[in-house]
């Protein structure tokens, strides 16, 4: 009984070490649902009330365009940084997927994309990717 209790102790903390999702799989969640909003043309008016600088999408393959060339080529080690952030990136791109258009997407400090767990991720984008 006791060598079962062991045996299911390792695995757990080897299955605790190892991510849930790749991150190039968080990667392009989180493109997408970014994109999904940023194209969106009630969320755009939405922004656009917001007073942030903002780059606004007439569609959802423009955007993912786009944040392909800022995540890609630019960004070499962002897939491993997503992974070992991978909580932090999940928890965002989940808000991003659940935001509501008709909801107020301006906060005092930015706009949902610019804060909390979303500011941590684009903190993230900035910190570790070269636009050239």
């Amino acid at each position: 009984m006791i060598h079962f209790f062991f045996l299911v102790l390792a695995c757990s903390d080897k299955e605790d070490t190892q991510p849930t999702v790749d991150g190039e799989t968080l990667i392009e969640e989180y493109n997408s649902a970014y994109c999904s909003l940023l194209s969106d043309p009630e969320c755009v008016q939405g922004f656009a009330q917001c007073g942030e600088q903002m780059t606004l999408f007439t569609d959802w393959a423009q955007c993912m365009n786009s944040q392909n060339l800022v995540t890609g080529d630019n960004c070499a080690h962002l897939a491993g940084i997503f992974e070992d952030n991978s909580e932090v990136v999940q928890a965002c791109t989940s808000n991003l997927q659940n935001q509501q258009c008709s909801e107020d997407l301006c906060t005092s400090s930015g706009t949902v994309i610019q804060t909390d767990d979303c500011g941590e991720v684009l903190e993230l984008i900035v910190q570790n990717c070269s636009m050239f």
